[in-house]
Protein backbone atom coordinates (compact mmCIF):
# COMPACT_ATOMS: atom_id res chain seq x y z
CA UNK A 1 0.00 0.00 0.00
CA UNK A 2 2.71 2.43 -1.08
CA UNK A 3 2.67 3.12 -4.59
CA UNK A 4 -0.27 4.34 -6.85
CA UNK A 5 0.06 4.98 -10.10
CA UNK A 6 3.68 5.38 -11.81
CA UNK A 7 6.43 5.37 -9.50
CA UNK A 8 4.31 4.98 -6.60
CA UNK A 9 1.53 2.79 -7.07
CA UNK A 10 -0.36 1.68 -4.37
CA UNK A 11 0.36 -2.20 -4.37
CA UNK A 12 -2.13 -5.06 -3.91
CA UNK A 13 -0.06 -7.70 -2.76
CA UNK A 14 -1.04 -7.80 0.45
CA UNK A 15 -4.66 -7.64 0.04
CA UNK A 16 -4.24 -10.48 -2.34
CA UNK A 17 -2.93 -12.97 -0.30
CA UNK A 18 -5.87 -14.34 0.90
CA UNK A 19 -6.43 -15.09 -2.89
CA UNK A 20 -3.23 -16.13 -4.58
CA UNK A 21 -3.27 -19.78 -2.67
CA UNK A 22 -0.55 -21.81 -3.38
CA UNK A 23 0.23 -25.51 -1.62
CA UNK A 24 2.67 -24.94 0.77
CA UNK A 25 4.93 -27.20 2.54
CA UNK A 26 6.98 -27.00 6.16
CA UNK A 27 10.46 -26.15 5.67
CA UNK A 28 11.72 -28.59 8.03
CA UNK A 29 10.44 -31.19 6.14
CA UNK A 30 12.54 -29.88 2.63
CA UNK A 31 15.68 -30.73 1.78
CA UNK A 32 17.64 -27.51 0.60
CA UNK A 33 17.39 -28.42 -3.21
CA UNK A 34 13.29 -28.79 -2.51
CA UNK A 35 13.34 -25.99 -1.27
CA UNK A 36 14.58 -24.39 -4.22
CA UNK A 37 12.60 -26.08 -6.16
CA UNK A 38 9.48 -24.88 -4.16
CA UNK A 39 10.93 -21.50 -5.00
CA UNK A 40 11.96 -21.97 -8.22
CA UNK A 41 7.45 -22.95 -9.38
CA UNK A 42 6.84 -20.38 -6.88
CA UNK A 43 8.55 -17.66 -9.40
CA UNK A 44 7.46 -19.43 -12.42
CA UNK A 45 3.67 -19.64 -11.17
CA UNK A 46 3.76 -15.83 -9.94
CA UNK A 47 5.33 -14.56 -13.51
CA UNK A 48 3.19 -16.29 -15.11
CA UNK A 49 0.25 -14.06 -13.85
CA UNK A 50 1.91 -11.12 -15.61
CA UNK A 51 2.51 -12.52 -19.14
CA UNK A 52 3.42 -9.09 -20.77
CA UNK A 53 6.41 -8.89 -18.21
CA UNK A 54 9.68 -9.47 -20.72
CA UNK A 55 12.33 -10.48 -17.50
CA UNK A 56 12.29 -10.69 -14.03
CA UNK A 57 15.42 -11.60 -11.13
CA UNK A 58 15.04 -12.58 -7.99
CA UNK A 59 17.12 -13.57 -4.84
CA UNK A 60 16.21 -15.13 -1.78
CA UNK A 61 17.89 -15.92 1.13
CA UNK A 62 17.68 -17.80 4.12
CA UNK A 63 21.12 -17.59 6.85
CA UNK A 64 21.46 -21.47 7.58
CA UNK A 65 19.24 -22.63 4.99
CA UNK A 66 20.54 -21.36 1.72
CA UNK A 67 20.74 -18.16 -1.25
CA UNK A 68 18.58 -18.86 -3.98
CA UNK A 69 18.76 -16.97 -7.19
CA UNK A 70 16.26 -16.86 -10.26
CA UNK A 71 16.29 -15.77 -13.56
CA UNK A 72 13.62 -15.54 -16.11
CA UNK A 73 12.51 -14.50 -19.69
CA UNK A 74 14.69 -11.17 -21.56
CA UNK A 75 16.50 -8.50 -20.57
CA UNK A 76 16.09 -6.99 -24.61
CA UNK A 77 13.35 -7.84 -26.42
CA UNK A 78 14.58 -6.52 -29.59
CA UNK A 79 17.40 -8.46 -29.92
CA UNK A 80 16.45 -11.10 -28.15
CA UNK A 81 18.91 -11.05 -24.90
CA UNK A 82 18.34 -13.39 -21.85
CA UNK A 83 17.99 -11.63 -18.32
CA UNK A 84 20.56 -11.95 -16.16
CA UNK A 85 20.90 -12.06 -12.51
CA UNK A 86 22.79 -8.51 -11.33
CA UNK A 87 21.27 -6.37 -14.32
CA UNK A 88 20.84 -2.98 -13.35
CA UNK A 89 17.70 -1.14 -13.41
CA UNK A 90 15.76 1.50 -11.79
CA UNK A 91 13.79 0.89 -8.17
CA UNK A 92 11.16 2.97 -8.38
CA UNK A 93 9.23 3.55 -4.53
CA UNK A 94 11.90 1.39 -2.78
CA UNK A 95 14.04 4.53 -3.48
CA UNK A 96 12.11 5.87 -0.13
CA UNK A 97 13.63 3.66 2.51
CA UNK A 98 16.66 5.27 1.65
CA UNK A 99 15.35 8.45 1.68
CA UNK A 100 13.76 7.30 5.49
CA UNK A 101 16.77 6.21 6.79
CA UNK A 102 18.99 9.11 5.27
CA UNK A 103 16.50 11.03 7.63
CA UNK A 104 16.45 8.81 10.54
CA UNK A 105 20.77 9.85 10.78
CA UNK A 106 20.14 13.54 11.15
CA UNK A 107 17.65 12.35 13.60
CA UNK A 108 20.44 10.33 15.22
CA UNK A 109 23.21 13.19 14.87
CA UNK A 110 20.43 16.01 16.46
CA UNK A 111 20.55 17.25 13.72
CA UNK A 112 16.59 16.69 13.05
CA UNK A 113 13.72 15.73 15.10
CA UNK A 114 10.67 13.47 14.38
CA UNK A 115 8.87 16.58 16.17
CA UNK A 116 10.27 19.49 13.61
CA UNK A 117 7.39 21.04 11.61
CA UNK A 118 7.60 21.71 8.08
CA UNK A 119 7.11 25.11 8.65
CA UNK A 120 10.59 25.13 9.47
CA UNK A 121 11.22 24.98 5.58
CA UNK A 122 7.89 25.46 4.29
CA UNK A 123 5.60 27.97 5.97
CA UNK A 124 3.33 28.75 3.54
CA UNK A 125 2.62 25.33 2.90
CA UNK A 126 -1.02 23.38 3.81
CA UNK A 127 -0.71 22.55 7.23
CA UNK A 128 2.92 23.73 7.60
CA UNK A 129 1.96 24.55 11.27
CA UNK A 130 0.64 20.51 11.84
CA UNK A 131 2.79 18.58 10.06
CA UNK A 132 5.87 17.03 11.40
CA UNK A 133 9.06 15.17 9.59
CA UNK A 134 7.55 12.23 11.23
CA UNK A 135 4.34 12.09 9.68
CA UNK A 136 6.19 13.04 6.46
CA UNK A 137 7.78 9.40 6.88
CA UNK A 138 4.94 7.79 7.99
CA UNK A 139 2.42 8.40 5.25
CA UNK A 140 0.08 10.18 7.94
CA UNK A 141 0.94 14.11 6.55
CA UNK A 142 -2.40 14.65 4.66
CA UNK A 143 -0.49 16.16 1.67
CA UNK A 144 -1.91 16.04 -1.79
CA UNK A 145 0.46 13.92 -3.95
CA UNK A 146 1.79 16.06 -7.03
CA UNK A 147 1.90 13.25 -9.24
CA UNK A 148 -0.76 10.60 -8.04
CA UNK A 149 -3.51 12.75 -7.44
CA UNK A 150 -3.45 15.08 -10.15
CA UNK A 151 -3.84 13.86 -13.90
CA UNK A 152 -2.68 17.28 -14.91
CA UNK A 153 1.21 16.84 -13.86
CA UNK A 154 1.15 13.09 -14.65
CA UNK A 155 0.47 13.97 -18.16
CA UNK A 156 2.71 17.08 -18.01
CA UNK A 157 5.90 14.78 -16.91
CA UNK A 158 5.11 12.37 -19.37
CA UNK A 159 4.85 14.73 -22.33
CA UNK A 160 7.93 15.99 -21.31
CA UNK A 161 9.74 12.73 -21.55
CA UNK A 162 8.51 11.70 -24.41
CA UNK A 163 9.95 15.02 -25.66
CA UNK A 164 13.37 14.81 -23.95
CA UNK A 165 13.37 10.88 -22.20
CA UNK A 166 16.31 13.30 -20.32
CA UNK A 167 14.35 16.40 -19.45
CA UNK A 168 15.26 17.60 -15.81
CA UNK A 169 12.17 18.23 -14.16
CA UNK A 170 12.36 21.45 -11.40
CA UNK A 171 11.89 19.56 -7.79
CA UNK A 172 10.32 22.76 -6.32
CA UNK A 173 7.78 23.25 -8.96
CA UNK A 174 6.58 20.12 -8.26
CA UNK A 175 6.70 20.29 -4.92
CA UNK A 176 4.40 23.53 -5.25
CA UNK A 177 1.80 21.40 -6.88
CA UNK A 178 1.33 19.16 -3.78
CA UNK A 179 1.88 21.68 -1.29
CA UNK A 180 -0.39 24.27 -1.98
CA UNK A 181 -3.56 22.36 -2.55
CA UNK A 182 -5.87 21.09 0.35
CA UNK A 183 -4.95 18.43 2.55
CA UNK A 184 -6.83 14.90 2.40
CA UNK A 185 -7.12 14.97 6.44
CA UNK A 186 -5.96 16.73 8.92
CA UNK A 187 -2.50 15.58 9.64
CA UNK A 188 -1.21 12.66 11.84
CA UNK A 189 -4.95 11.05 11.60
CA UNK A 190 -5.18 8.79 8.67
CA UNK A 191 -2.77 7.35 6.37
CA UNK A 192 -2.35 8.37 2.60
CA UNK A 193 0.47 7.53 0.42
CA UNK A 194 2.06 10.85 -1.20
CA UNK A 195 5.05 11.52 -3.28
CA UNK A 196 5.00 14.44 -2.33
CA UNK A 197 6.15 14.07 1.64
CA UNK A 198 8.98 12.07 0.55
CA UNK A 199 10.89 14.80 -1.74
CA UNK A 200 9.91 17.21 0.80
CA UNK A 201 12.54 14.95 3.04
CA UNK A 202 15.09 15.08 0.38
CA UNK A 203 14.95 18.64 0.26
CA UNK A 204 14.93 18.68 3.93
CA UNK A 205 18.28 16.69 4.39
CA UNK A 206 19.53 19.22 2.07
CA UNK A 207 18.66 22.17 3.50
CA UNK A 208 19.64 21.24 7.33
CA UNK A 209 23.30 19.77 5.73
CA UNK A 210 24.08 21.57 2.90
CA UNK A 211 24.99 18.66 1.09
CA UNK A 212 23.10 17.48 -2.12
CA UNK A 213 20.28 14.67 -2.09
CA UNK A 214 22.94 12.44 -4.19
CA UNK A 215 26.20 13.00 -2.15
CA UNK A 216 24.55 11.87 1.01
CA UNK A 217 23.29 9.01 0.00
CA UNK A 218 26.49 8.08 -1.44
CA UNK A 219 28.77 9.23 1.54
CA UNK A 220 26.12 7.85 4.25
CA UNK A 221 24.49 4.62 2.66
CA UNK A 222 25.93 3.53 -0.47
CA UNK A 223 29.48 3.48 0.04
CA UNK A 224 29.49 2.34 3.73
CA UNK A 225 27.73 -0.54 2.15
CA UNK A 226 29.21 -1.19 -0.24
CA UNK A 227 26.00 -0.94 -3.03
CA UNK A 228 28.73 -0.16 -5.49
CA UNK A 229 26.09 -0.24 -8.31
CA UNK A 230 23.15 1.72 -7.00
CA UNK A 231 23.08 5.38 -8.39
CA UNK A 232 20.45 8.35 -8.55
CA UNK A 233 19.11 7.56 -12.33
CA UNK A 234 18.14 11.31 -12.71
CA UNK A 235 18.80 11.45 -16.47
CA UNK A 236 18.02 7.77 -17.97
CA UNK A 237 22.08 6.39 -17.60
CA UNK A 238 21.59 3.32 -16.49
CA UNK A 239 25.16 1.29 -16.41
CA UNK A 240 25.65 -1.77 -18.41
CA UNK A 241 25.09 -4.65 -17.97
CA UNK A 242 21.44 -3.30 -17.61
CA UNK A 243 18.12 -5.09 -18.30
CA UNK A 244 15.95 -3.05 -21.06
CA UNK A 245 12.84 -1.32 -19.63
CA UNK A 246 9.44 -2.05 -21.11
CA UNK A 247 5.97 0.01 -20.67
CA UNK A 248 2.76 -0.91 -22.19
CA UNK A 249 1.27 2.53 -20.23
CA UNK A 250 2.61 5.17 -22.40
CA UNK A 251 0.85 4.79 -25.65
CA UNK A 252 -1.91 2.47 -25.49
CA UNK A 253 -1.78 -0.72 -26.69
CA UNK A 254 1.98 -0.57 -27.41
CA UNK A 255 4.76 -2.05 -25.68
CA UNK A 256 7.83 1.13 -25.22
CA UNK A 257 11.22 0.55 -24.76
CA UNK A 258 11.72 3.73 -21.86
CA UNK A 259 15.16 2.68 -21.32
CA UNK A 260 16.40 5.97 -21.43
CA UNK A 261 14.21 8.08 -19.57
CA UNK A 262 15.41 9.70 -16.72
CA UNK A 263 13.14 9.56 -13.63
CA UNK A 264 14.29 13.22 -11.78
CA UNK A 265 10.32 13.91 -11.33
CA UNK A 266 10.73 11.02 -8.96
CA UNK A 267 13.98 12.28 -7.41
CA UNK A 268 13.87 11.27 -3.40
CA UNK A 269 10.63 9.31 -3.84
CA UNK A 270 11.57 6.90 -6.32
CA UNK A 271 14.61 7.82 -8.92
CA UNK A 272 17.78 5.51 -7.66
CA UNK A 273 19.00 2.70 -9.68
CA UNK A 274 20.49 -0.38 -8.37
CA UNK A 275 21.28 -4.09 -8.55
CA UNK A 276 20.03 -7.55 -7.01
CA UNK A 277 23.25 -7.58 -5.28
CA UNK A 278 23.05 -4.31 -3.74
CA UNK A 279 19.72 -4.38 -2.91
CA UNK A 280 20.20 -7.32 -1.09
CA UNK A 281 22.80 -5.50 1.09
CA UNK A 282 20.30 -2.84 1.13
CA UNK A 283 17.35 -5.00 3.11
CA UNK A 284 19.73 -6.32 5.79
CA UNK A 285 20.35 -2.66 6.54
CA UNK A 286 16.91 -1.85 6.23
CA UNK A 287 15.23 -4.25 8.76
CA UNK A 288 18.48 -4.43 11.20
CA UNK A 289 19.65 -1.19 10.94
CA UNK A 290 23.32 -2.77 10.65
CA UNK A 291 25.83 -0.36 8.97
CA UNK A 292 23.46 2.50 8.95
CA UNK A 293 21.26 3.34 12.10
CA UNK A 294 22.36 2.94 15.70
CA UNK A 295 19.79 0.40 17.51
CA UNK A 296 18.01 2.84 19.26
CA UNK A 297 17.93 4.92 16.51
CA UNK A 298 16.37 1.33 14.33
CA UNK A 299 13.92 0.55 17.07
CA UNK A 300 11.91 4.27 16.07
CA UNK A 301 10.78 2.90 12.53
CA UNK A 302 7.96 0.37 15.12
CA UNK A 303 7.06 3.39 17.18
CA UNK A 304 5.98 5.91 14.52
CA UNK A 305 3.43 3.92 12.34
CA UNK A 306 0.00 4.38 10.80
CA UNK A 307 -2.35 1.30 9.98
CA UNK A 308 -2.47 0.34 6.57
CA UNK A 309 -4.95 -2.41 7.26
CA UNK A 310 -5.41 -5.77 8.32
CA UNK A 311 -4.91 -8.54 6.23
CA UNK A 312 -4.97 -12.07 6.83
CA UNK A 313 -3.06 -15.04 4.76
CA UNK A 314 -4.68 -18.08 3.67
CA UNK A 315 -6.48 -19.92 5.90
CA UNK A 316 -4.12 -22.67 5.70
CA UNK A 317 -1.51 -20.56 7.63
CA UNK A 318 -3.75 -19.21 10.24
CA UNK A 319 -1.40 -16.26 10.43
CA UNK A 320 -3.17 -12.61 11.15
CA UNK A 321 -0.89 -9.86 9.45
CA UNK A 322 -1.20 -6.38 10.39
CA UNK A 323 0.39 -3.87 7.77
CA UNK A 324 1.59 -0.23 8.93
CA UNK A 325 3.99 2.52 7.21
CA UNK A 326 6.20 3.76 9.33
CA UNK A 327 8.90 5.86 9.61
CA UNK A 328 9.95 5.60 5.71
CA UNK A 329 8.76 1.84 4.92
CA UNK A 330 5.91 -0.48 5.22
CA UNK A 331 5.93 -3.32 8.35
CA UNK A 332 4.27 -6.46 8.57
CA UNK A 333 3.46 -7.70 11.59
CA UNK A 334 1.67 -10.90 13.49
CA UNK A 335 -0.97 -11.15 15.78
CA UNK A 336 1.70 -11.74 18.67
CA UNK A 337 3.13 -7.47 18.11
CA UNK A 338 6.01 -9.19 15.96
CA UNK A 339 7.51 -7.60 13.43
CA UNK A 340 7.59 -10.06 10.48
CA UNK A 341 8.77 -7.88 7.44
CA UNK A 342 9.94 -4.64 6.54
CA UNK A 343 8.88 -3.68 2.62
CA UNK A 344 8.59 -1.40 0.17
CA UNK A 345 7.80 -1.73 -3.51
CA UNK A 346 8.44 0.50 -6.64
CA UNK A 347 7.04 0.91 -9.81
CA UNK A 348 7.13 3.41 -13.06
CA UNK A 349 7.37 3.21 -16.54
CA UNK A 350 9.54 0.04 -17.44
CA UNK A 351 10.06 -1.16 -14.12
CA UNK A 352 8.46 -2.93 -10.83
CA UNK A 353 10.73 -3.68 -7.93
CA UNK A 354 10.49 -5.51 -4.67
CA UNK A 355 12.42 -5.24 -1.54
CA UNK A 356 11.77 -7.09 1.92
CA UNK A 357 13.37 -8.34 5.18
CA UNK A 358 12.15 -10.92 7.56
CA UNK A 359 13.49 -10.19 11.06
CA UNK A 360 12.07 -13.70 12.52
CA UNK A 361 14.12 -15.39 10.01
CA UNK A 362 16.97 -13.16 8.97
CA UNK A 363 15.33 -14.07 5.40
CA UNK A 364 15.96 -11.39 2.07
CA UNK A 365 13.60 -11.13 -0.60
CA UNK A 366 14.67 -8.82 -3.45
CA UNK A 367 13.12 -9.01 -7.30
CA UNK A 368 13.20 -6.75 -10.19
CA UNK A 369 11.42 -6.54 -13.56
CA UNK A 370 11.99 -4.81 -16.32
CA UNK A 371 8.16 -3.92 -17.09
CA UNK A 372 5.30 -2.14 -15.46
CA UNK A 373 3.05 -4.35 -16.72
CA UNK A 374 0.04 -5.87 -14.31
CA UNK A 375 -2.11 -8.53 -13.95
CA UNK A 376 -5.39 -8.97 -11.93
CA UNK A 377 -6.36 -6.42 -9.16
CA UNK A 378 -3.14 -3.91 -10.49
CA UNK A 379 -0.27 -6.88 -9.37
CA UNK A 380 2.49 -6.34 -11.09
CA UNK A 381 5.35 -9.59 -11.64
CA UNK A 382 7.79 -8.88 -8.16
CA UNK A 383 4.31 -8.69 -6.12
CA UNK A 384 3.13 -11.85 -7.35
CA UNK A 385 6.25 -13.46 -7.05
CA UNK A 386 6.32 -12.56 -3.18
CA UNK A 387 3.15 -13.70 -2.58
CA UNK A 388 3.99 -16.72 -3.94
CA UNK A 389 6.98 -17.73 -2.68
CA UNK A 390 5.55 -16.85 1.13
CA UNK A 391 2.66 -19.22 0.58
CA UNK A 392 5.24 -21.88 -1.03
CA UNK A 393 7.38 -22.31 1.91
CA UNK A 394 5.98 -20.16 4.92
CA UNK A 395 8.22 -21.69 7.62
CA UNK A 396 11.48 -19.61 5.50
CA UNK A 397 10.21 -16.05 6.11
CA UNK A 398 8.75 -16.61 9.70
CA UNK A 399 5.25 -17.28 8.51
CA UNK A 400 4.38 -20.68 9.98
CA UNK A 401 1.31 -20.83 12.11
Amino acid sequence: MFIATRANRRPAWLMLLAALALHSIPAACLTRGEIRQALSDAVDVGWAQVPQTPGLQVRITVPGRGAWTFVRGLSNVERNRPMRAGMQQPIGSVTKTMTGTLILQLVQEGKLSLDDKLARWYPDAKGSNEITVSMLLNMSSGLFDYENEDPTTDAYIKGKLLEDPHYQFDMEELIARGIYRDLNFAPGTDFSYTNTGTVLLGKIAEKVTGRTYEQLLKQRLWRPLGMTRTFLDMRGGLKPPHAQLYSPDVIDGQRVNVTDWGISWGWAAGAAASTLPDLHRWAKALGTGKGVLRPETQSLRGQHCVAMGSNSLVEELKVKLTTTYCLGAAMLWDSKGRVVAYFHDGETWGLNAMLAYFPLTGATFVALANSDDEAAEGVVATEAVLIKALLAVPELFGLAP
